[in-house]
């Protein structure tokens, strides 16, 4: 008799048993009281979750949360001899299930993004490390260093920049910031409802994006100055009401130059160009 092939998950809870899955095969156990765990349970409730529920919310964030972990699981393999990957796998089990109800450190999501940068790195076929800064990567022949950092307010952006570049400066490679805005831009995480917002949604999110580097840009390129940092691509991830009541989830990026010269600019957007291969259903607005 020949062998079955598996289905690829679809549904939300299909997803989550799979990505659970995935992590126990690599040897990262999933406790039900985790918050992995207990995403996977609200999403087994037989019943059907109302909006006025407690769970709905825990629902809602397993489309952001499980869009990330799928594409970590999917590419983990690549670095199954990394201790420094297995120790990231390792906390993301940490943190509560719901980002707003957190007062303190979350090094659950803190590092589920890192790991998702260098999944977005290995996705687009790039020789990917876990090493100083955080992250390193090929392209084209060029060794780039990248900081991940997950912020949970706009007034520690300039702290975390500063960190970040110190660690490129340290590491020795060329570099790139990778900011999660997420949290720090909407801090309740309140979830788009409006039609008019989720309309503009592109426009919007484009604008608040400009705004920021307008108000803080020349502070950061202080802050990077001599330390070989080209760039920073900031992250935030929104999940929308959409018309025919079902949720959207769009993740929003936006590149800032700090380059001096044309040759520093001309490794930064051969970084660009490569690492945004592993960005899977890209629209590029530009």
């Amino acid at each position: 008799m020949g062998t079955t092939e598996k289905q690829e998950p679809t549904t939300r809870r299909e997803q989550a048993d799979y990505i659970v899955e995935r992590l126990t095969a690599f040897g990262v156990r999933i406790n039900p009281s985790s918050r992995i765990g207990r995403t996977q349970r609200v999403l087994h409730r037989p019943d059907v979750i109302q909006p006025d529920d407690p769970d709905y919310q825990i629902v809602l964030e397993s489309i952001r949360d499980n869009y990330q972990l799928r594409l970590i699981v999917d590419t983990m393999d690549a670095h199954r001899e990394s201790k420094a990957f297995n120790d990231a796998a390792y906390l993301l089990r940490k943190d509560l299930a719901l980002p707003q109800d957190e007062l303190r450190d979350t090094p659950g999501r803190n590092y589920q993004f890192q790991l998702y940068v260098a999944a977005l790195c290995t996705n687009a076929g790039l020789p990917t490390r876990h090493e100083e800064p955080d992250i390193t990567c090929d392209v084209d022949g060029t060794t780039y260093g990248v900081a991940a950092k997950r912020l949970k307010t706009i007034d520690s952006l300039e702290a975390n920049v500063k960190e970040a570049a110190v660690q490129i400066a340290g590491a020795g490679f060329p570099g790139i910031i990778a900011l999660d805005l997420t949290i720090a831009q909407n801090p309740t995480n309140r979830r788009v409802m409006s039609a008019i917002e989720s309309r503009w949604y592109s426009y919007l999110s484009d604008a608040r994006a400009r705004e920021l580097f307008k108000k803080h840009g020349n502070r950061i390129r202080e802050l990077v100055d001599s330390k070989n940092v080209l760039g920073i691509w900031t992250y935030v991830s929104t999940l929308r009401l959409m018309p025919d009541l079902t949720w959207s989830h769009d993740c929003w990026s936006f590149w800032f130059d700090t380059t001096h010269n044309s040759q520093e600019h001309a490794l930064f957007e051969q970084f660009q160009k490569g690492f945004l291969k592993g960005v899977a259903n890209l629209n590029d607005l530009t």
